[in-house]
């Protein structure tokens, strides 16, 4: 893959939202120190596909839970992420904010799965 013309579409300071062209996002930095990578991977692009959404929709906590949601499937569990695993353990819910508002989404643990995401460790102690 040529990334070194990616490098000329790449535009730094503040172009407006509004006039991105077809295959441009906005990547904020706070995206980046919560683990998400160029090039953005596939599953994650599938995703916000999934949902209609664009990159600056969800809050930096929904890419870093996303980005941990994909390294527990590949590092642990030994799957690849799927949309359909995503939607099984989390829901989108918007914060009051526009629709098209930067940080108008975010992803939250469905209330009473049927399985667990991550067991909850109750009151046990760390030492234990």
């Amino acid at each position: 893959m040529d990334h070194a013309g990616d490098a000329a579409r790449i535009r730094a300071g503040w172009p407006p939202v509004e006039g991105l062209a077809a295959g441009e996002f906005v990547l904020f930095t706070s995206y980046v120190s919560c683990g998400l990578a160029l090039p953005i991977s596939s599953f994650f692009l599938m995703l916000l596909e999934d949902y209609g959404l664009q990159l600056q929709h969800l809050t930096p906590h929904s890419i870093l839970l996303v980005a941990i949601f994909a390294y527990l499937c590949e590092m642990f569990v030994g799957v690849r992420p799927c949309v359909a695993l995503f939607r099984h353990f989390f829901v989108l819910v918007g914060t009051g904010k526009g629709n098209d508002a930067i940080g108008a989404y975010y992803f939250q643990a469905r209330p009473d799965p049927a399985t667990r995401y991550i067991s909850p460790l109750g009151n046990a102690k760390w030492e234990d």
